[in-house]
């Protein structure tokens, strides 16, 4: 039995670890907070002598003690970069300040596809491994009645994820309801055509009282709400080339995709995306997913 210390953002290690365990119990997964828990770091410096790997789920070439220790115990340490770890590395290449033997000595994966070619400009080989699971399709749940777009954008971080460039588009739309869920009180004043929902527990069923869901953050990796999204069969504009999303790259194409989807529905003629659903049961399947096993393990 080999032993792996995951440590990185606390959110994608406690979902990971549960679905590594879901398929692998010849291994031991240990996830540590060694972001915020002192007696975590403690446990870290203590079991490390006694791992085969250290896994992160936030990349870095700068400073992690962790790491560092990790490589000069010479332990297979695998990244896996999830997005905004990306933008601090490119700082910090353009900077010159950073570890070679962080680029050099790592197995660096990622959770994005068009994340390969950004990491491989600051000298990063990785290769794609999603962190997503959908083991089955589910049933379609029928449309709601009133047609509606989604948008998922944090209270704490509204500008990043769109806030501006979502007034400029509702203004046009004024016969369309929005729904913004993540957030509870707008750092501007909204149209009334928005409703704003703030943190909510359950992202599925606001999904699936949508038609449409929208992502445009500055930044982004493949983000869970979007295939979650595809996966019930709702379309979604998107600032990234996904297979069976919509692309709109700026605020007019995201006026005239809405408009298109609204046109349809007017019609009678928008069908559920059912395309979509197959292709993240296919591509986000158990069997790519326990591939990680193998990079963590071998």
């Amino acid at each position: 039995m080999k032993r792996v210390l995951m440590i990185g953002l606390p959110y994608f290690t406690i979902n990971v670890k549960s679905n590594l365990f879901k398929f692998d119990t010849n291994h031991q997964y240990i996830v540590l907070n060694t972001y915020y828990k002192i007696w975590d770091k403690i446990r870290y410096l203590f079991l490390l002598p006694f791992c085969q790997t250290v896994y992160s789920i936030n990349g870095t070439i700068d400073y992690s003690f962790a790491l560092s220790l990790a490589i000069k115990l010479k332990k297979k340490v695998v990244m896996h970069w999830v997005g905004s770890d990306i933008i601090a590395a490119q700082k910090a290449y353009a900077e010159n300040k950073y570890k070679k033997a962080f680029i050099e000595k790592a197995i660096h994966l990622t959770d994005t596809p068009w994340f390969v070619a950004e990491l491989s400009k600051i000298g990063i080989k990785a290769k794609f491994q999603s962190l997503i699971l959908f083991e089955k399709m589910e049933p379609f749940k029928p449309f709601p009645s009133v047609f509606s777009a989604l948008i998922y954008i944090p209270q704490n971080n509204q500008e990043f994820y769109g806030i501006y460039k979502l007034k400029n588009i509702v203004k046009q739309l004024p016969s369309i309801q929005f729904d913004v869920i993540g957030t509870e009180k707008p750092i501007i004043d909204m149209p009334s055509n928005v409703i704003f929902h703030g943190w909510v527990n359950n992202t599925k069923s606001y999904i699936q009282n949508s038609y449409v869901c929208m992502r445009f953050p500055e930044h982004d990796g493949l983000s869970f709400f979007v295939l979650e999204a595809l996966s019930q069969q709702r379309y979604v504009i998107y600032n990234q080339k996904l297979d069976y999303t919509l692309l709109a790259q700026n605020e007019n194409e995201v006026v005239d995709r809405l408009k298109q989807l609204k046109d349809s529905f007017d019609s009678g003629n928008l069908k559920p995306n059912l395309e979509a659903a197959r292709w993240v049961e296919h591509h986000f399947s158990s069997e790519n997913f326990i591939k990680l096993i193998d990079y963590l393990t071998v």
